[in-house]
């Protein structure tokens, strides 16, 4: 199993540090401490799958694309 930093896993899902953070703040996007914040791979492609097709522009306010 593959981890990644929070800057690799903006990168991965092509979007801002700031972005992932808040993400993992409203536990959409799963990650562990480990001196730093990490994202496991499976938590990647669970986030995906878990909101393909919606529009996250506003976590607030989650709609269906």
């Amino acid at each position: 199993m593959k981890i990644y930093s929070v800057e690799e896993t903006a990168k991965i899902i092509k979007t801002s540090k700031e972005m992932v953070y808040k993400l993992i703040s409203k536990k959409m996007l799963v990650a562990l401490k480990l001196k730093s914040l990490k994202v496991p791979e499976y938590a990647i492609e669970e986030f995906f799958r878990n909101y393909q097709f919606m529009d996250l522009s506003d976590l607030e306010s989650i709609k269906s694309m």
